[in-house]
C-alpha cells in the first residue's frame, strides 16, 4: 500500500481524494481484508430493531420478511461502508470527510435499502427506511468521529471489540459535547463557502438516490407484471417455438453418483455422449463408465433408460410443462445473472415418475425454465424416502438445454445417494458423422472401482 506523511499525531495525513483513490485501486485491501465486521454488527442489529417495530403490526410474515431483508442487506452493505469510513478517518479536510461520509454514505444506503425491500414485495417502508438512514447520518458521523480515536476500527492498529465496548459509553460523552462544535468549526470555519457549497452539492446527490431507487422498483414492478397463467401460456407457446425449430443436436455428459452409509460407501462416473433427433428421439452412446457396477446398472444406466422412455410414444408429452399435467401458482420474481424471473410453483395433476413438485423459474424476456428446484411426484421405489433435485439450464444459440443437474436421493435404512450431472459441449444443427464431443474429457478423474 502506498506511505502518506505522518501528522503530529501519529495518523497518516492524506487528502480526501487520495483516500478515495487508494480504495478504487485496492478494493480487495479495503472492503475484504478491512471489511468492518464491528460496524456490520452493530448496524443489522440497530436497523433490524428498528423494522421489527415499524412492521409489527403488519403480520407475522411480513414482520420476518422485513427484518429478515434488512438484516442481510445492512450485514453485506455497513461493513462495507465502515471500511470506507475507516479509509476516511484521517483524511484531509475534515469537513469533507465528513460530509463524504454523513450524506453520500447513508444516502446510497437508503436508495439502496428501499430498493431491496420493494424488489423483495415489500411496500409502505419508506418511513422505516427514512428514519434508519436519517439514523445512519448520525451513526455514520459519530463512527467516523470514535475511529478518529482508534475505536471500532479493524485491521492494523485494531483492539478487542470488548475493549472498544469499554470505550464507547467516553466516546459518547465526548461525540455529544465535542460532535456539534467540531462541526460547526468544520463547516463555518475557514473556507465557509467553499465548504457550504460542497455540502450543497452532496446533498442534492443524496437526496435524488432515493427517487432513482423508486423509479428503477417501478420499472422492475412493471416490467414483472404477467398473471400466472399469462406466464404459462407464454412458456407454452415458447417453448412450441423452439421445439419446431430444433431438428437435432449434440451433447457431451458426465455423471458422477456417490453413495455414502450402509452397508458401505459406493461411488460411479459415467460419460455419455448423446444426439437428439426430432421430434421425439434420443441416442445414448458410453464412451466411458468406472466405479461400483451396483451403481452403474441400477441408476446410471437406470436414467438413460427412464429418459428414453419419457419419449416413447405412451408417454410423449406427459411431462411437459403444460396445464394438463400442473397446476401453476405464481410466487414472485428473481433474478438470476442479472436476468429478471418469474418464479412459479407446480404441483402436478396426477402422480408420475417423470413429474414432479416444487418451484420453477421462468426468464421474463425468453420465457424459457432457466431452473427448478423440485421433488419427484411419485417414488418410484419404497427404498427411496426422498429426493430433493436442482436443475438448471442455459441458452445455446437460441435455445434452452440442460446445463447442470444435482439430486440428493435419501435411502431408507441407508444412507445418502448424490447425483450430479454436468451437460457440456452442444453441437445444433446437422448431425456430423464421426463427431466426438467427449473427446476433450477422457482424463476426467473417474472413480475407483468398489
Amino acid at each position: 500500500m502506498t506511505r502518506h506523511a505522518v501528522a503530529g499525531n501519529g495518523s497518516p495525513r492524506t487528502t480526501v481524494g487520495e483516500a478515495l483513490l487508494q480504495v478504487l485501486r485496492h478494493p480487495f485491501y479495503y472492503f475484504v481484508r478491512h471489511w468492518n465486521w464491528k460496524s456490520a454488527l452493530f448496524g443489522a442489529f440497530n436497523r433490524g430493531t428498528i423494522f421489527l417495530v415499524a412492521t409489527m403490526k403488519r403480520g407475522r410474515v411480513e414482520m420476518s420478511v422485513a427484518v429478515l431483508v434488512e438484516i442481510v442487506f445492512t450485514c453485506a452493505t455497513v461493513g462495507i461502508y465502515g471500511a470506507l469510513t475507516q479509509a476516511l478517518r484521517f483524511a484531509e479536510p475534515e469537513w469533507l470527510a465528513a460530509a463524504v461520509v454523513a450524506l453520500l454514505i447513508p444516502g446510497a444506503l437508503y436508495g439502496a435499502d428501499y430498493f431491496a425491500h420493494v424488489w423483495t414485495g415489500m411496500h409502505n417502508v419508506r418511513p422505516a427506511v427514512g428514519f434508519a438512514t436519517g439514523l445512519s447520518v448520525v451513526s455514520t458521523l459519530f463512527n467516523l468521529f470514535i475511529m478518529r480515536r482508534g475505536a471500532m476500527v479493524v485491521g492494523e492498529g485494531s483492539q478487542p471489540l470488548g475493549r472498544d465496548l469499554i470505550r464507547i459509553p467516553g466516546l459518547i460523552v465526548q461525540f455529544l459535547m465535542a460532535g456539534p462544535v467540531w462541526l460547526w468549526h468544520l463547516i463555518f470555519g475557514r473556507r465557509a463557502k467553499q465548504r457550504v457549497q460542497a455540502v450543497i452539492v452532496l446533498l442534492l446527490a443524496t437526496l435524488a438516490l432515493p427517487s432513482l431507487a423508486r423509479a428503477q422498483a417501478a420499472s422492475a414492478n412493471q416490467q414483472l407484471s404477467l398473471t400466472a397463467d399469462q406466464v404459462v401460456n407464454q412458456l407454452v407457446e415458447h417453448n412450441q417455438r423452439r421445439a419446431e425449430r430444433l431438428q437435432h443436436y449434440q451433447g457431451c455428459r458426465v455423471y458422477v453418483v456417490d453413495y455414502v452409509g450402509f452397508p458401505s460407501d459406493k461411488s460411479a462416473a459415467m460419460v455419455v455422449d448423446m444426439a437428439y433427433d426430432a421430434p421425439a428421439q434420443k441416442q445414448f452412446r458410453v464412451v466411458k463408465e468406472q466405479g461400483s457396477k451396483l451403481l452403474l446398472d441400477h441408476v446410471l444406466h437406470a436414467l438413460l433408460q427412464n429418459e428414453k422412455e419419457a419419449l416413447s410414444p405412451a408417454n410423449l408429452g406427459r411431462s411437459d410443462l403444460t396445464p394438463s399435467n400442473y397446476e401453476f401458482q405464481l410466487l414472485g420474481t428473481d433474478s438470476i445473472a442479472g436476468e429478471a424471473q418469474y418464479v412459479l410453483a407446480v404441483t402436478p395433476r396426477f402422480k408420475s415418475k417423470f413429474l414432479y413438485t416444487g418451484k420453477i423459474w421462468v426468464n421474463a424476456k425468453e420465457f424459457a425454465v432457466s431452473r427448478v428446484e423440485a421433488h419427484p411426484a411419485k417414488n418410484i421405489s419404497f427404498w427411496i424416502s426422498n429426493t430433493e433435485i436442482q436443475h438448471e439450464y442455459k441458452k445455446v444459440d437460441s435455445f434452452w438445454l440442460p446445463a447442470h443437474n444435482t439430486s440428493i436421493t435419501k435411502v431408507r435404512f441407508g444412507g445418502t445417494a448424490t447425483l450430479k450431472i454436468d451437460y457440456r459441449d452442444y453441437r445444433i444443427g446437422e448431425a456430423q458423422a464421426g463427431a466426438d464431443l467427449c473427446a476433450d474429457v477422457a482424463q476426467l478423474p473417474i472413480p475407483p472401482k468398489r
